[in-house]
Formats: structure tokens, C-alpha cells, sequence
């Protein structure tokens, strides 16, 4: 019988390998960053760049927050989402250890009762 521990530990592993396939296989175009997220399309921006022709200086500095705005949510996502994948990643190796001293336990105790003496 397992325990909750290693039950926990097979879900956890099955979970991150399915997960990992099912990244492989996806395919198709990927959608872009800022049209996940729902953001609104600036007046004035093709391709990237911002025409600032024709703009008063009040719509230049709401631009500038917004992009500002905008720089300091993407940073605080890039930070949360790295310290995500640094724990994801130490959860692994550790589970990863773990199930080798489980599995060097197992194999210890078949070697060890398996010759029992008959005589």
C-alpha cells in the first residue's frame, strides 16, 4: 500500500509529465501577449510605435503612464511567474530524490529477504 505521502508525490509527477507533453504537442499560431491579456489597442500605434503626430502634450504623458504602467506590470509578472517556476523546479528535484531513495529502500529490502535460509 502507498502512502499519502507517495500517492501525493505519484499525483505531482503525473500531473508535471502530462502537463509537460501536453506543451509539446500544441501547435498552431500562438496568440499575442497583449491580446491575451485583453489590452486595448493604442490610437496611433502601428506596428509597435507609438505616432505621436498630431498628439497634444496632455495625450503624450497619458501615453507615457500608460506605457509606464504597463513596464511596471510586466516586470512584477516576470518576477512572480520566475519565482513560480524556481519552486515548480525545486518541488522536482526533491521529489525527484526522494523517489530514488524510496526506490533504493525497495530495492535494499528485496535483496535483503529475499535468501531467507529453509534448513
Amino acid at each position: 500500500t502507498r502512502t499519502a505521502k507517495a500517492r501525493h508525490i505519484c499525483c505531482v509527477l503525473c500531473f508535471f509529465f502530462t502537463a509537460k507533453m501536453a506543451k509539446k504537442k500544441k501547435s498552431g499560431k500562438k496568440k499575442s501577449a497583449s491580446s491575451s491579456r485583453g489590452a486595448t489597442p493604442v490610437a496611433g500605434m502601428e506596428g509597435g510605435a507609438i505616432n505621436t503626430e498630431g498628439m497634444t502634450k496632455d495625450q503624450m504623458e497619458e501615453q507615457w503612464k500608460r506605457t509606464k504602467d504597463d513596464l511596471e506590470n510586466e516586470r512584477a509578472d516576470r518576477n512572480y511567474f520566475q519565482l513560480e517556476r524556481d519552486k515548480i523546479a525545486q518541488f522536482w528535484e526533491i521529489s525527484k530524490k526522494q523517489l530514488e531513495e524510496r526506490r533504493a529502500g525497495v530495492r535494499d529490502k528485496e535483496r535483503g529477504g529475499g535468501g531467507g535460509g529453509g534448513g
